[in-house]
């Protein structure tokens, strides 16, 4: 498969692949969460794999099951390193579609919407969204002339900001960035070696003028892979070869200290790794890892707990690692949908909501995760019927709904009272007619089945008009009411005398 044009210095772990893993596997790598409130709770994962030919992007839940393309090209396309909005719901990516990489956004939740949003006629990729998720940062330009720039969403060279500068031409390759929950500062890989050499190292700088850059890592090893922050703002974690493998580290985003390995090769339960991302609630890492642990899968995404405890392997494909920057992941906070139940009708009654978290009584209206299964029951109250449900994904008379919270929704509840029966058409009070015509027509509440009777008869189904023949002189009780799912309306009476 020809790969777009693009040139940029491969790590020294990169360089160790190449030349040694011949297995497939998809790529990762890291794309911090921004933006979102801390502790958040855990969603969807998002990565780039070329598990089906081409790189495409795909979703899964935070424990790899729940599988979704979100993306679907023809395999000469590379659509990777997505990147999940701070609210969840949208996915920032680069692709190569209309011909050099470009940024791209979709509905995170079925790729939907996919919208273009940079125009520059150059390379445009590597996305990380700003906390006000109207903003991204992004790398453009490829190799010793990459730089690193703030633009808006849906409308890349209004306003857009560049942060980087190599005007001195000593071939700095800018990389990678990614923005701090207070969207205060980004965090980004740097090539400060001269032209031809490699030198990678973590750096920060002001997230909205590009000043007060400092180096955070500072070592002679390779420091590479985008800075993924913790939520809390307070850690990043990123790939280091200083130790002679590629390990993934965490330090002080402030200044770059207290280093801590999150990673040990020597260490089966915690196999070397590269590309991480925080968890949304700040206790888990996710990253990838050529670990073997006798499956023979080969490079998977894996998680662990950030202290190295329990591993766990998220996807096992085998799909391919020679991408051109590698494929990334993110780990995005759970998103919700608004569920709301109103009540209409004349009769009265309560809605239960039931998850498997556990049931709400007198619901009316809640938050779900999305794609929650929301049980909805109704129960009239006395004297009441339910007549049914109406609204998004509800339409039946049956008193229990269930409900996927994929999107808002409104639903509504009916509970209506039995109808009084008003008598719109009667014979005189005196007549000499031996025929009795009766119409007849609810007013407030539901009809359901009318039910009739004249005289000492039994009572029938019946509907309006309702004709009598025959009748003998004397006097006449004609009675008509109506039933609702087995309650019985008040029974409208009328008497009159054949002459």
């Amino acid at each position: 498969m020809k790969q777009p044009a693009f040139t940029r210095r491969s790590s020294p772990l990169l360089a160790v692949i190449a030349a040694s893993i011949t297995v497939c596997a998809f790529l990762v790598a890291a794309a911090g969460t921004q933006g979102a409130t801390f502790p958040g709770t855990n969603g969807r994962i998002v990565f780039s794999s070329n598990r089906d030919g081409g790189y495409e992007i795909y979703s899964m839940s935070s424990n790899g099951t729940d599988l979704r393309q979100l993306t679907d090209n023809d395999d000469s396309v590379h659509d990777i390193e997505p990147a999940l909005s701070p609210d969840g719901r949208t996915v920032a990516f680069a692709s190569t579609r209309d011909g050099n990489y470009e940024i791209y956004t979709m509905s995170a939740v079925d790729g939907s919407n996919q919208t273009r949003s940079t125009q520059s006629g150059s390379v445009d990729r590597s996305p990380a969204w700003y906390p006000d998720g109207t903003h991204l940062a992004e790398v453009r330009g490829s190799g010793d002339a990459s730089e690193i720039y703030r633009i808006e969403v849906g409308n890349a060279y209004f306003g857009e900001i560049r942060l980087t500068d190599d005007s001195a031409g000593v071939g700095q390759d800018d990389d990678s960035p990614s923005v701090t929950p207070d969207g205060t500062k980004v965090l980004w890989e740097r090539n400060i070696g001269t032209s031809g050499g490699t030198d990678q190292e973590i750096f920060s700088m002001d997230a909205l003028t590009g000043g007060s850059k400092a180096n955070l890592t500072n070592n002679a090893g390779a420091d590479y892979s985008r800075p993924s922050i913790s939520p809390d703002g307070a850690r990043f974690a990123w790939t280091s070869s200083r130790s002679g493998s590629a390990e993934i580290m965490t330090a002080d985003v402030a200044d770059g200290g207290n280093i801590s390995v999150f990673t040990d090769d020597a260490d089966l339960a915690a196999p070397a790794g590269f590309y991480p991302a925080y968890s949304p609630d700040g206790t888990k890492i996710i990253f990838g890892s050529y670990y073997n642990d006798g499956t023979g899968v080969g490079p998977s995404i894996y998680r662990a707990n950030l202290n190295g405890t329990g591993l766990t392997r998220l996807t096992a494909t085998g799909a391919s690692i020679s991408g051109p920057f590698g494929a990334n992941s993110d780990w995005g906070p759970a998103t919700t949908e608004l569920l709301t139940v109103a009540k209409s009708g004349t009769g009265d009654g309560s809605i239960t909501a039931t998850t498997t978290a556990g049931s709400t009584p007198s619901f009316t209206s809640s938050s779900f995760l999305t794609d929650t299964e929301v049980t909805l029951s109704a129960t009239a109250s006395a004297g009441s019927a339910f007549l049914g449900w109406s609204g998004s994904g509800c339409s039946s008379s049956a008193s229990d709904c269930t409900l996927t919270m994929d999107a808002a929704k409104s639903v509504t509840a009916t509970f209506d009272v039995p109808a009084t029966m008003r008598l719109t058409a009667k014979p005189r009070a005196s007549t000499r007619s031996k025929v009795a015509t009766f119409r007849f027509a609810p007013t407030a509440g539901a009809a359901g089945s009318t039910f009739c009777q004249i005289d000492a008869r039994p009572e029938g189904l019946c509907t309006t008009p309702k004709t009598y023949r025959k009748l003998k002189p004397g006097r006449h009780t004609f009675r008509v009411h109506a039933v609702l799912f087995g309650l019985e309306g008040p029974t409208t009476t009328f008497r009159w005398r054949v002459r």
